[in-house]
């Protein structure tokens, strides 16, 4: 299913969230490994990805009121954006967390330990492949299933490679976030 490339379940369930609208942070947009390339402040800092907890992060404690640059480490990136969107508010910030096959990766186990320290709420959206047709309704399912959206069961929109998802017509904030 190569031919599927650029339309993994983690695309898909941006583009989802992008129709309903919801405000969010992809952190798959960003390159935040440059700071290994440099050695700048931090030199012996998280080399091995999964030992910053974020939190804990020197770029995140010590530059708190900085906007996240390439510098920092992914988790004190991650960690920053998940605080902002808490703050802005409390009772609606949640981590949509897609895991794709049987267990999640280290780093989103480490997201999520990001989320229970703020007390985030947590979603999750299981896909058994990365690139399979039916994960566009697979995922609007379970978004609607955790009330993220309403979603009215129908995919009207088509990838290039044939896999079908909701269009904006089909969906609408759900009650999680009104």
């Amino acid at each position: 299913q190569a031919d599927l490339a650029g339309e993994d379940a983690t695309t898909l369930a941006r583009c989802i969230l992008l129709r309903t609208p919801v405000a969010a942070y992809y952190p798959n947009s960003f390159s935040k490994s440059q700071y290994l390339e440099s050695m700048s402040r931090y030199p012996t800092h998280n080399t091995d990805y999964a030992s910053c907890r974020g939190f804990d992060c020197p770029f995140y404690t010590d530059g708190r009121d900085d906007v996240p640059t390439p510098e920092w480490c992914w988790a004190g990136s991650f960690y920053w954006h998940e605080e902002k969107c808490y703050h802005s508010n409390p009772d609606k910030a949640m981590l949509v967390q897609v895991r794709v096959g049987s267990d999640l990766g280290v780093g989103q186990q480490i997201e999520e330990d990001m989320a229970k320290h703020l007390g985030l709420k947590i979603v999750k959206i299981h896909c058994d492949e990365n690139l399979h047709p039916d994960n566009g309704r697979i995922i609007a399912r379970q978004l609607h299933e955790a009330g993220v959206l309403v979603w009215d069961g129908e995919a009207s929109l088509r990838t290039s490679s044939g896999c079908r998802y909701p269009g904006h017509a089909n969906l609408k904030r759900g009650p999680a976030l009104l």
